[in-house]
């Protein structure tokens, strides 16, 4: 989902899946978390995508999950950057 708030364009992404444990949601946007070796390449993602919103963009990226229901993440990005 995408909307304008203020000054603001909000991306929401929510999936189904498996979701992250609460142990790990602290550092999923951290480089090389290496929770097991598949997942090493979704962590990379995860990382660059963390730093092009809060580094390029400006904004800001949140991630909720709940194991077996899946994860969501939201974005904040200014329009004005």
């Amino acid at each position: 989902m995408t909307r304008k708030r203020n000054d603001s364009i909000i991306l929401e992404y929510t999936d189904d899946g498996k979701g992250i444990e609460q142990k790990h949601l602290k550092d999923i946007f951290a480089s090389f978390l290496l929770l097991h070796e598949n997942l090493a390449k979704v962590d990379q993602a995860l990382s660059i995508i963390y730093n092009l919103v809060t580094g390029k963009l400006k904004g800001k990226i949140k991630a909720d999950s709940i194991e077996g229901e899946g994860t969501q993440f939201k974005i904040d990005i200014p329009i004005n950057i």
